[in-house]
């Protein structure tokens, strides 16, 4: 459909407010993010809660999005959305918006410490992708960048065309540690 296009969306948020906008929503067909502070406003919805939305199709930056919600319903909550087990070569287009886990992936530079609004070069041998660290998701912001290849969980994006790998807690990266001086 074009932009502009109103268009009916039932999805279950695997993103809420984790990133102050946008929110992301899965079916078993894709997903997509949704900017819209009735749905990513602080504590209003949780991961897992499946949401019918009448929203208007939009692009931001070239990532297509819902924006100007209408209507809003929370169907049910405490639903479960596993993460799509991909390499980095695997991942395209098609996966924006969804939900994913990529094994074994490493830092390109396994040094340093994450900083907000950051984009990071990973690999799995496959292929490279940008991680991107969110200033929202501040349970990452200032830890240290793990040394040793983990299974990162986020959700696919893009600006401007690049695709974004968006993890949204520390429990989707694990490995990283706090930062101390020495």
């Amino acid at each position: 459909k074009s932009q502009g296009t109103e268009v009916l969306v039932k999805g279950i948020l695997t993103a809420s407010d984790q990133f102050g906008g946008p929110a992301f929503i899965q079916d078993a067909t894709g997903g997509i993010p949704v900017f819209d502070a009735q749905i990513h406003g602080t504590g209003l919805y949780q991961i897992g809660d499946e949401i019918q939305v009448l929203a208007t199709l939009g692009a931001f930056n070239q990532q297509i999005q819902l924006g100007n919600v209408t209507k809003l319903e929370l169907i049910s909550s405490g639903n479960t959305i596993n993460p799509l087990s991909v390499s980095i070569a695997q991942i395209s287009a098609s996966l924006e918006g969804q939900l994913i886990q990529i094994p074994a992936a490493s830092f390109a530079i396994p040094n340093g410490l994450f900083f907000p609004e950051s984009n990071y070069l990973i690999t799995d041998g496959s292929g490279t992708l940008e991680l991107r660290i969110d200033g929202q998701v501040t349970s990452l912001v200032g830890r240290v960048i793990p040394a040793q290849a983990q299974t990162i969980t986020g959700v696919v994006g893009s600006f401007r065309g690049t695709l974004q790998f968006l993890p949204r807690f520390i429990a989707d990266l694990p490995g990283t540690s706090p930062y101390e001086a020495v």
